[in-house]
């Protein structure tokens, strides 16, 4: 792994072996990295070795890192991965205080940056380039193909998104959007958390039926809760980036 500073951030990038200097291969920006692109490229590395049976090919993953003393950096997530708020926080709201975020359209720009200097030095496939997230990553993630800032992600994996956000304007977004660049999206959450599933799979009906996507899965884990459905879904996430 090769850990690149870059303005505020840090690039993990995890380049698979055995591959030629000028073979194109996918790539896939992870964000909280410092948890993810580690395990997200050995899952890798172990299933490429036999792509035609596992479904999984060749992969660049870049984590999208803040190198904290957590694996989570709490306040740097809520304010890069987070649209400001539009609405005020209700009395009953059990996440009335967390911190208010609000800069991921800055954000989302510096991603357009990183991108540029990954295409620059590392030989990418541009017809498959995936961005993935988790929690408050999962928001970004669908907020992000809402904005359409960025247009070269061709595929959106979304993992227990955080669309409980400034309650739920994400969807009032949603029904405002136009969308003619259609991309893929997959949508995971635990069968385990709560509200989040509601807000899910809400989120793939409504992409599906306002035909805003180019293809679109939902998943919902059995017996997984917020955190165990990450690792439960690596490898179903990774096959259905590389079809």
């Amino acid at each position: 792994m090769k850990s690149v500073p870059f303005e505020n951030i840090f690039l993990d990038i995890h380049q698979p072996s055995g591959i030629s200097e000028n073979e194109k291969i996918n790539l896939l920006y992870v964000l909280d990295g410092d948890a993810f692109s580690t395990m997200i490229a050995e899952a890798v590395k172990l299933q490429m070795r036999n792509s035609p049976k596992t479904g999984v090919e060749p992969t660049l993953i870049v984590g999208i890192s803040y190198h904290s003393q957590d694996s989570f950096s709490r306040d740097r997530r809520f304010l890069d991965f987070t649209p400001k708020k539009e609405k005020p926080s209700l009395e009953n709201d059990k996440r009335k205080d967390f911190p208010e975020g609000g800069q991921i359209e800055v954000f989302l720009s510096q991603l357009n940056r990183v991108h540029e200097y990954i295409s620059r030095n590392y030989s990418v496939r541009e017809s498959k380039i995936g961005f993935f997230g988790h929690s408050l990553g999962g928001l970004c993630v669908l907020e992000g193909y809402l904005s359409q800032q960025l247009p070269f992600v061709t595929d959106y994996l979304a993992v227990s998104p955080s669309l409980w956000w400034d309650q739920g304007t994400f969807f009032e977004r949603l029904v405002r959007t136009n969308i003619t660049d259609k991309k893929r999206v997959a949508i995971a959450v635990g069968e385990d958390e709560g509200d989040m599933v509601e807000f899910a799979y809400k989120a793939f009906i409504a992409l599906k039926e306002r035909q805003l996507v180019s293809d679109i899965s939902y998943y919902e884990a059995s017996e997984e809760n917020h955190m165990s459905v990450v690792f439960q879904t690596i490898s179903r996430n990774l096959r259905w980036f590389c079809k």
